[in-house]
């Protein structure tokens, strides 16, 4: 029987050629007795994918495994992960993916959108440093880290509600952490414009929330308060507020923030925690 792919030693020796005999094509590399050999795969005659010559190009240069067209949802499913890091891409080249078993890797890239993401990644889901101003269309269920940090975010809707790992969206401008997961096992935010925990992921082994417009102090015990609560709508972080206001960590910046959120204040009170504040943004 006629082999479809080169001996080893003549594979490397062909480097930037294709390693496969005629009538197939390389889709990433693949072990055989403990070496890494080209993975061949018969090119079909009759092709009905509908994707371009550049798609196709493409998702043989960032696959590492192999790539499908499912016949019966019409996207991209990937048996292994895929990695499109540092190409300029502003979107997936209207390629959209399904089932990606591995990872998925977009980051450093200046992509605008996530449509067209995996619907679900086996692997850690990186769309870190774009573009992104939403994510919407991201990942359902993803079975590693999720790294959205430095973008252009405002909220985490999107997200997916569970994460066995950790999830990051440092550096963004996030105001809200409505659509955070619940559950994760570190969740760092630092450096956004977070004031209101709610939202919050209550279930979490560890958190980092330094430089957002809360003392780093405050923001800590107010999480923490959260995760004893085992709650974190607007009620609770009322009560969390409430119970740290005497905290000697508290600082007059940090209650001119919270005051509308205590619920022991008066109206008049909280005016005049909202003044003070008016005032110290003059001078700063």
């Amino acid at each position: 029987m006629r082999k479809s792919i080169l001996p080893y030693g003549e594979f490397l020796n062909e480097k930037g050629k294709n390693p496969c005999w005629k009538g197939y094509r390389q889709i990433g590399t693949k072990k055989k007795n403990g070496r890494i050999v080209p993975n061949c795969v018969r090119i079909q005659e009759n092709d009905d994918s509908g994707l371009t010559q550049d798609q196709k190009e493409w998702l043989d240069k960032c696959t590492n495994g192999t790539w499908s067209v499912n016949p019966e949802t019409g996207l991209i499913d990937i048996i292994g992960s895929f990695r499109c890091t540092n190409q300029g891409l502003e979107n997936f080249k209207g390629v959209s993916f399904g089932t990606v078993t591995g990872y998925f890797n977009c980051a450093f890239n200046r992509i605008t959108s996530l449509e067209g993401a995996p619907r679900s990644v086996g692997g850690g889901f990186h769309c870190n440093s774009n573009d992104l101003t939403s994510l919407e269309g991201a990942p359902i269920t993803v079975g590693g880290d999720y790294n959205c940090s430095h973008n252009r975010l405002t909220s985490l809707e999107g997200a997916p509600i569970y994460l066995d790992d950790n999830f990051y969206c440092d550096g963004n401008n996030i105001k809200s952490l409505k659509g955070a997961p619940q559950k994760c096992r570190n969740f760092r935010f630092q450096v956004n414009e977070v004031v209101n925990l709610e939202g919050f992921p209550v279930e979490c082994l560890d958190f980092n929330g330094n430089g957002n417009p809360l003392s780093d102090k405050i923001m800590a015990r107010l999480g923490k308060t959260l995760i004893n609560y085992r709650s974190s709508d607007l009620a609770s972080f009322r009560k969390a507020v409430a119970n740290q206001w005497a905290s000697i960590d508290m600082t007059e910046e940090d209650e001119t923030l919270l005051a509308k959120y205590n619920p022991n204040l008066s109206q008049d009170e909280i005016r005049g925690y909202e003044a003070l504040g008016k005032f110290r943004e003059k001078i700063i």
